[in-house]
């Protein structure tokens, strides 16, 4: 399974799958059906990584 990192849209308060309110700086969280409704309907915005993959200097 993939994960993402997620925080709210501006003035949005959304809970996670497990039910807590995911913070405005963000959650990691396993990705499913539940986030990428959220994601569609603009109450979570996914955080990109400015780490690139194999980098971790």
């Amino acid at each position: 399974m993939s994960s993402i990192h997620v925080k709210p849209a501006t003035g949005r308060v959304v809970r996670a799958p497990d039910g807590q309110i995911i913070p405005p700086e963000g959650l990691h969280l396993v990705r499913d059906l539940y986030l990428d409704r959220r994601i569609a309907d603009g109450d979570l915005t996914v955080v990109e990584s400015n780490r690139k993959k194999g980098n971790d200097a």
